[in-house]
């Protein structure tokens, strides 16, 4: 099976124009910001698509930008235009897994991406199984079609989160999600062939850039 069969949107792309190009796939871990300095020297031509709240601070350019949550994504771009106002704003691409609903309205959203694999679709801390923003904006890039995917703060475990105080716990099942990565990894053979990850979990199980 291949993500290609599973992931659907209504966004549209030249075949191959990505081909030969690397993502930097930007998450919220405590660590963000010490990967995105090593991602940018390592690959500063790179295209990046952040995930949730972090994409309100990533510096320079931002291509795309996804979240599973809509309405929070419409409001975090709201935040990322004040911060970057009179700096040559140019405004990336909003993906969310819907067009309209609670508080989202016809054009806030530029597209919709949806996973048809149940496997993917609950919730790890629950079932072993994915439902992560980063995770599934890692399967963006790569249906996308970049040769090279390269997660920046996603590490997957139990580090923190950059927006969350170091003393506070955020509850993780390790093992389940441990579980979910190895399984979804050997079913999708191409998220080992091209992604690779700075920090975690995701760097002991797809090797460092």
């Amino acid at each position: 099976m291949s993500l290609e069969e599973i992931v659907k949107t209504d966004h549209k792309w030249r075949k191959f124009q990505h081909s030969g190009r690397t993502c930097l796939v930007v998450g919220g871990a405590r660590g963000v910001w010490e990967d995105f300095t090593q991602a940018k020297k390592d690959t500063p031509e790179a295209d990046v698509l952040a995930v949730n709240a972090i994409g309100c601070y990533v510096p320079g350019k931002l291509n795309y930008w996804f979240s599973l949550h809509a309405f929070y994504l419409k409001t975090w771009h709201t935040v990322r235009k004040m911060m970057f106002k009179g700096h040559g704003y140019q405004k990336p691409a909003l993906w969310a897994l819907r067009h309209t609903g609670e508080g989202v309205e016809k054009g806030d959203i530029d597209a919709v991406w949806q996973f048809g694999d149940p496997t993917i679709s609950r919730s790890a801390k629950r079932s072993g199984s994915l439902e992560d923003s980063g995770f599934f904006a890692m399967c963006i890039a790569l249906v996308l079609g970049y040769s090279r995917v390269h997660l920046v703060g996603c590490p997957a475990d139990d580090s923190g989160h950059v927006f969350i105080p170091q003393w506070e716990y955020l509850e993780h099942d390790k093992e389940a999600i441990r579980r979910a990565w190895i399984s979804t990894l050997d079913t999708y053979p191409e998220c080992r062939e091209r992604v690779r990850s700075y920090s975690g979990l995701t760097q002991e199980l797809l090797g460092a850039p």
